[in-house]
Formats: C-alpha cells, sequence, structure tokens
C-alpha cells in the first residue's frame, strides 16, 4: 500500500482527462466514419464513370466496325467524327490512368524473421 496521499485535484483532473480522451475518440471515430462514407461515395462515383467509358468504348467499336462495313461495301465514309471521338475517350482513358498512378498499390512489407530457438 502506498504511503503518501495523492496531490489535491489528482482524481479530479485524472478524471477530466479521462472524459476528454473520450470526448476525442469518440470525434477521432466521428472523423472516421465520415471519411470512410465520402470515399465510399466516391468508389461508387468512379464505378460509375468506368461503367460508362465501358459503354463508350463500346459503343466505338460497334460505330467502328458499321464503318468499316461501309467501307468494304465501297461506300465513301468520313472517319472524322468517329476520330475525334476515339481522341476524347483516349484523353478520358489517360487522365483516368493518370489519377491511377497517384494512388499505386501498396507493396507488401515482409514479415520479421522470427527467431530461432
Amino acid at each position: 500500500m502506498c504511503c503518501h496521499k495523492p496531490r489535491p485535484g489528482v482524481k479530479k483532473t485524472l478524471a477530466e482527462i479521462c472524459k476528454f480522451l473520450i470526448k476525442l475518440d469518440n470525434k477521432v471515430d466521428k472523423y472516421m466514419s465520415e471519411t470512410q462514407d465520402k470515399l465510399d461515395a466516391l468508389a461508387a462515383s468512379l464505378g460509375g464513370v468506368s461503367d460508362a467509358l465501358a459503354t463508350a468504348a463500346a459503343g466505338l467499336a460497334a460505330d467502328i466496325a458499321d464503318l468499316k462495313q461501309q467501307v468494304a461495301d465501297g461506300q465513301n465514309v468520313d472517319f472524322s467524327a468517329v476520330d475525334a471521338r476515339v481522341e476524347a475517350l483516349k484523353a478520358s482513358s489517360d487522365a483516368l490512368s493518370a489519377l491511377d498512378a497517384e494512388n499505386p498499390v501498396p507493396t507488401p512489407e515482409p514479415e520479421p524473421e522470427q527467431p530461432q530457438g
């Protein structure tokens, strides 16, 4: 058993510190939850963009196939509109690739060696 008495106010101060830490922990939990919600919304939005790009690419592929068939059938075909759409799609793809490069996949850290004994 301890032979000295605690200084006056120590228990009160410790209780205040504990209350503060609990409040701080609750705020951190709230901010983390809000951040996760924002990240989830962003991921959903990016999924929509990805789907739209895939749909656009499929549409372009079909347009190009139709134009190639028209050329094969001997029709005079102007590819300038399709070329412009392909360039716009490529620019979007390049922008997304650059964005992806800013957030590389983390490399796993090697596990520490276990002492043999």
